[in-house]
């Protein structure tokens, strides 16, 4: 249904016909150099949008089925586990609303924990299934799977059925973990290793463009938020069965591997330990992601309960946030990037995620809050890009799904430990 916006299968595997074998001790150049500067022929950011415009649909769908109702979530859930009958979203600072953003934040880390220990095998393994099966498939199943949360929510609101039944389903959601056949879908489609980082920044900026509007939606009562957020649930279906582009081939029988759980992992290991560059990719999404999902779990309940953040200037709080993404990954990714090379560039990220917690326990209103979003987030944003560019760069693209699933599970594994650690 876009013939004209992905390259054919066969351009994948001529434009990485050098590449090593699985197991074949090659150095990461021999995929693209991780700090090439692009040449100055490198293709537009247009036209790297283009070719990712029926995964940037898809992710459309996804950005409204989840945040139109994020904002009201919250409020929602600490009224639930307040056990009362308190509105916490008209006074979230009140006893009963602390203790309900307290056990808030212990159950979100418990089945946090639970969900990223079940993804810790599933990232791996989905990631090695789309690179035989083919990407397609897997995306089917989680926008099925999908559905389950957002209906079980709206059952809670209308209905009064126990919001337990959203967290349960959610659980197995976030255990099918798709993330590296996503990041595998890039790389197929953008196969020049320079235009990488520019690919993956698009997907960022496209996430922030949408999420912004959708925070003002994120408004609306939590009723007619949870109603808008199951169409887009059932329109992402619709669109992922009959639109979506298929970007790998599957398989022959002939000269396919046979898919086991051991020869998963051992295939894991083998492409994390290919080189010391790989393996050192490995502890920085591990690190990153265990600080970052510390800081997800106990940011909640300080700007709710001690801050007292209500659901408007929370609204506002994220939209400051991602103009500060949009404004860093648009304009500062390429001249960063270009100036001081990948790695450089990543180190400057990773010391701005150490120094945002530290800021943030100093603040006491909603404007500190507010002004260390504007300074400092989008430098937060800017690793992941820059990240996923080295990453795609590392191997060929017959191994896209394989490593980026191993990456994505050494990842699910950091947050299931933080989920656990921070919660409690």
């Amino acid at each position: 249904h876009f013939p004209h916006s992905l390259p054919s299968h066969a351009a994948v595997r001529n434009a990485m016909s050098d590449a090593a074998p699985l197991g074949a001790e090659a150095h990461p150049s021999q995929y693209g150099s991780v700090d090439s500067k692009p040449p100055p022929s490198a293709a537009p950011s247009f036209d790297v949008a283009r070719r990712l415009a029926p995964l940037l649909t898809m992710l459309a769908f996804g950005i409204v089925e989840h945040g139109v109702v994020a904002s009201s979530l919250v409020y929602i859930s600490m009224s639930f586990f307040a056990g009362t009958d308190t509105d916490c979203h008209a006074n979230p600072s009140s006893a009963d609303c602390k203790r309900g953003a307290s056990e808030f934040a212990y159950w979100r880390g418990t089945l946090g924990g639970i969900s990223n220990t079940l993804a810790l095998f599933s990232a791996l393994a989905l990631g090695r299934l789309s690179d035989s099966t083919g990407r397609r498939p897997l995306f089917r199943a989680k926008a099925a799977l999908s559905l389950g949360p957002i209906l079980a929510l709206a059952l809670h609101l209308f209905f009064g059925v126990t919001l337990w039944a959203y967290y349960l389903l959610d659980v197995l959601v976030a255990a099918f973990d798709v993330n590296g056949v996503f990041l595998a879908y890039v790389g197929d489609v953008i196969v020049e290793p320079h235009l990488r980082s520019s690919a993956f920044a698009v997907v960022i900026l496209f996430f922030f463009c949408g999420g912004l509007p959708v925070l003002v939606l994120g408004l609306l009562p939590a009723k007619a938020a949870v109603i808008l957020c199951l169409l887009a649930s059932l329109g992402k279906v619709v669109y992922v069965e009959a639109f979506l582009h298929e970007t790998r081939k599957q398989c022959s029988k002939e000269g396919a591997t046979p898919f086991s759980a051991l020869g998963v992992l051992v295939d894991g290991f083998r492409v994390l330990s290919r080189h010391s560059l790989i393996t050192n990719m490995a502890a920085v999404v591990a690190l990153s992601g265990f600080a970052l999902a510390g800081m997800n779990i106990v940011t909640t309940p300080i700007l709710t309960s001690y801050i007292g953040v209500n659901k408007s200037q929370g609204t506002l709080l994220a939209i400051v946030a991602g103009t500060s993404a949009f404004a860093t990954v648009s304009m500062g990714l390429r001249p960063l990037t270009q100036r001081l090379g990948d790695v450089v560039a990543l180190r400057l990220c990773l010391a701005a995620t150490a120094s945002f917690p530290l800021l943030l326990a100093l603040c006491t209103r909603p404007w500190h809050v507010l002004s260390l979003n504007a300074l400092l987030f989008g430098l937060l944003v800017l690793q992941f890009p820059i990240i996923s560019a080295i990453k795609s760069n590392l191997v060929s693209g017959d191994e896209q799904g394989l490593v980026q699933g191993a990456l994505a599970s050494i990842r699910v594994l950091a947050l299931g430990v933080a989920d656990i650690f921070f919660g409690w």
